[in-house]
């Protein structure tokens, strides 16, 4: 149960976050995997720009979720 305790532990760290700092927290995640995802891109050929496109539709209902209302 430590390792469940700990990532619990950590979600509401990220649940308490003021408004500001979690949009930021938010953006600097998806800036982040955005920058590992063109850097990747030319050594692993055109998957690397799929796997950046996928990330981009994957995270749509995320973002939607947490910017609509």
């Amino acid at each position: 149960m430590g390792l469940i305790k700990w990532y619990a532990d950590k979600i509401q760290k990220v649940k308490g976050l003021d408004t500001p700092i979690f949009v930021m927290f938010v953006a600097l995640k998806a800036l982040g995997g955005m920058a590992i995802g063109i850097i990747i891109a030319p050594y692993v050929g055109n998957i690397g720009w799929w796997v950046l496109l996928a990330a981009f539709i994957l995270a749509i209902p995320v973002m939607i979720k947490i910017f609509a209302k």
